[in-house]
């Protein structure tokens, strides 16, 4: 097997060696012992200034009149006044803004756009939360954005980020509350009265004496398109930011309340633990029971002053050592007499068991391995997913949640059409390989598509397809990319007996296939290479997205190994500025520009810009503009452009430039420059090849190498090199050196 995995899996085990020693010695000593702890939580430190809300009863309606809680202001100029209370269900909030005029007739995601209130709840007052790939939100599960508005059609809200709910339960952010929103045009002011539930944010004003609130007021203009924002705290609008909410201190409840709740169902290593909250304010005597497996504890809590407003305490249960299946845990809040005031249950789970059961199902596999590559593919996977499982281990976030979650994915695949290898013959679904990568060493990968009905001993063309910007997590790359199925009738809409390798390299997350990113795809080439035959003269480079900026830079750098090139939704990076003449490079490429005429994420103005730059060097590139087409790359527009780059073979131009912006690349078709920051920052060279005359043109330059042979030039017999008219090298066709600055 030529796979080099080995050093990853030794830095993998290492991590996983470092994560399960970093133990205290009274965590060594109690990691085989199986107890249950009921502690009581210190009580919260309110910061000086933080105001306090009042905690009311349920039908108390006193909370709207007398004193504002807040106000917001212009200048000395009162915009709006606010009131504020929770309930043990609610967390109740009433503004009434001061505007001449209400203008909003937008709907939906775009209420914002009009007069309206935007609203950022932390419902824990932690102020932390987590950035979420998928939407670009920050934030946890108590945290909520939300925009109120008076339209045309009503009230409406709007959830911008409920971490509560995922994509398939909060489809597009309408949401329902108790709202009431109404408009004097008498007094000029707009009264907002909403009702959030605190379950809403899995959360509870007995589970936390802290809550985090901002307010912003929307305000439009009729003869202004220009909209004014004022607020009450930060971190409302756009991205989340709970940790620019005003803090605020919630006050003892007016009667008796009981809590319980799940805080932590994931048994990570041997010393972790379940653990459920308890609170309780009250009159009275308490105790707290838990159980777990096959343990039970009762803890007398004392005497209890519900003037003394609420305690809080862990049920933690230790398991010793982690569980081969579920469990669950119970714990309760009883009264004098043993009655339930309050009781959770939370079943523990695992994560390291899918990472193990993925493992098992792997080595099964290759026990029963048909072929090489199939063994290789299943290695891979393994050693990705072992080397996320190390990495994700150590980070403070839910990254090994993640991780494991992934791994399920790839273990019910691997369950189903995954694990045989027919499925892959069949192109139904895409084999990864992974190897030591990179002047890192790092373990780096790619996915593979074989052609239809792939015959070993045949040679294929390949189309080189760079992904565009996503996850940052390999695991999801191979479980959302590679190891999904594929029709296969989704061969790119070309006959049987035209088929094709498809390669994806993983672009280092969102690294842009810049640096090593750029090397990656030319070591997985390489890599492919020595387990399939690939027709090096009908190689092609293709991307969506950042995977289409890409496509722009390395074909760029590298014009000479592409039979031709297809930019979907992509453009120019000002790191490859097209003012210095750069499009000259890829100037004798066939090139296809592919774009969405409403792409409002990469605006089409990029597909044009690439266009002049080409023209500018007598390359007039094929333009699809599709009308009405957004950011997405449907199938229609994949097997279109498959079908156009499989009609182009490599050939060496007989014309030909270059110019070189950076150390990396320096020259193509053999033809290589010395660059030195002394003479120029971007040398450049024309080259002419008449018959077995090869005449070079050169600015900013001291001197070059020319490889005349099968593997630049691909000339044979006597030839003759004319360098700025001047003969400079008469002989075989070998590799050459002329001028300066070369050993």
């Amino acid at each position: 097997m030529n796979l080099k995995v080995i050093p990853q899996l030794f830095v993998t085990a290492i991590v996983l060696f470092f994560v399960n020693s970093c133990v205290t010695h009274d965590q060594a000593a109690s990691q085989n012992k199986s107890r249950i702890e009921i502690v009581e939580l210190p009580q919260p430190v309110i910061p000086d200034g933080v105001k306090t809300v009042r905690w009311i009863a349920e039908n108390d309606n006193s909370w709207k009149d007398g004193k504002p809680f807040f106000d917001i202001k212009d200048g000395t100029t009162a915009v709006a006044d606010g009131w504020l209370a929770v309930t043990a269900t609610k967390i109740l909030l009433k503004v009434i803004v001061y505007d001449d005029v209400h203008v909003n007739n937008n709907k939906g995601a775009d209420i914002w756009g009009g007069d309206c209130l935007q609203i950022g709840i932390d419902a824990r007052g932690d102020g932390t939360g987590k950035l979420d790939p998928k939407t670009r939100m920050v934030g946890g599960p108590d945290d909520g954005a939300f925009a109120l508005a008076l339209t045309k059609d009503g009230p409406e809200a709007w959830a911008y980020f409920l971490d509560k709910y995922n994509r398939s339960s909060l489809k597009d952010g309408a949401i329902k509350y108790q709202l009431r929103i109404d408009r004097n045009e008498g007094a000029k002011t707009t009264t907002y009265e909403v009702a959030f539930p605190w379950e809403e944010f899995s959360s509870s004003p007995a589970q936390t004496a802290l809550f985090g609130l901002a307010v912003q007021v929307n305000d439009n203009n009729l003869k202004s398109d220009k909209q004014k924002r004022y607020y009450w705290g930060g971190g409302a609008d756009g991205v989340p930011g709970p940790g620019l909410f005003n803090k605020l201190a919630i006050g003892n409840p007016p009667a008796a309340v009981f809590y319980a709740g799940a805080a932590a169902t994931k048994l990570w290593n041997n010393y972790s633990c379940g653990e459920i909250l308890l609170a309780a304010a009250c009159d009275g005597e308490l105790s707290a029971k838990c159980l777990a497996g096959e343990m039970q504890q009762v803890k007398p809590l004392g005497e209890f002053k519900l003037k003394n407003g609420v305690k809080r305490y862990a049920a933690r249960w230790y398991p010793g050592k982690l569980p081969e299946g579920p469990v669950e845990m119970e714990a309760s809040i009883l009264d004098k007499d043993g009655n339930i005031m309050a009781q959770a249950k939370a079943g523990l789970v695992v994560p390291r068991q899918t990472i193990d059961k993925l493992h098992a199902r792997i080595e099964e596999l290759k026990a029963s391995s048909p072929n090489d590559l199939f063994t290789q593919h299943l290695t891979s996977l393994d050693s990705i997913v072992q080397s996320e499982w190390g990495r994700a281990m150590c980070m403070p976030d839910n990254s090994a949640e993640s991780v494991a979650e992934k791994a399920g994915d790839i273990l019910n695949n691997l369950n189903d059409d995954a694990g045989e290898w027919n499925s892959y013959l069949q192109r139904r679904r895409g084999l990864v390989f992974a190897r030591a990568a990179g002047p890192d060493n790092t373990l780096q990968f790619y996915r593979l598509i074989l052609p239809l009905n792939w015959n070993p001993d045949k040679t294929y063309p390949m189309i080189v397809f760079l992904h565009g910007h996503g996850s940052s997590s390999g695991i999801n790359f191979i479980s959302e990319i590679s190891v999904k199925s594929y029709s296969g009738e989704k061969t790119g809409g070309v006959a049987d007996d035209e088929q094709y390798f498809i390669l994806a390299p993983w672009g280092r997350a969102n690294s842009g296939y810049l640096e090593w990113s750029e090397d990656d795809i030319f070591q997985a080439l390489a890599d492919a290479s020595g387990k399939f035959k690939i027709d090096k003269d009908r190689t092609y480079l293709t991307g969506h997205s950042m995977g289409g900026f890409g496509t722009w830079t390395v074909s760029i750098n590298n014009p000479d190994r592409w039979a031709a090139i297809c930019i979907v939704s992509g453009g120019i990076r000002k790191t490859t500025p097209a003012d210095i003449g750069i499009a000259r490079n890829i100037a004798c490429l066939p090139v296809r520009i592919w774009h969405g005429g409403n792409d409002s994420t990469v605006k089409v103005d990029h597909a044009y810009t690439m266009q002049a730059a080409l023209k500018k060097y007598g390359c007039e590139p094929e333009m699809v503009v599709v009308p009405g087409q957004g950011h997405a790359y449907p199938y229609s527009g994949y097997s279109e452009n498959t079908r156009w780059l499989l009609e182009h073979s490599r050939k060496r131009p007989d014309k030909f430039s270059y110019i070189a912006y950076n150390d990396r690349c320096l020259g193509t078709w053999g033809i290589n420059m010395k660059r030195d920051l002394k003479v120029s920052a971007i040398p450049s060279f024309d080259a002419i090849i008449e018959g077995n005359t090869v005449k070079i043109k050169s600015e900013g330059t001291t001197g070059l190498t020319v490889d005349c042979g099968p593997e630049g030039l691909g000339m044979n017999g006597s030839i003759t090199i004319f360098w700025n008219g001047n003969k400079a090298y008469e002989g075989p066709a070998q590799k050459v050196k002329l001028g300066e600055g070369f050993p």
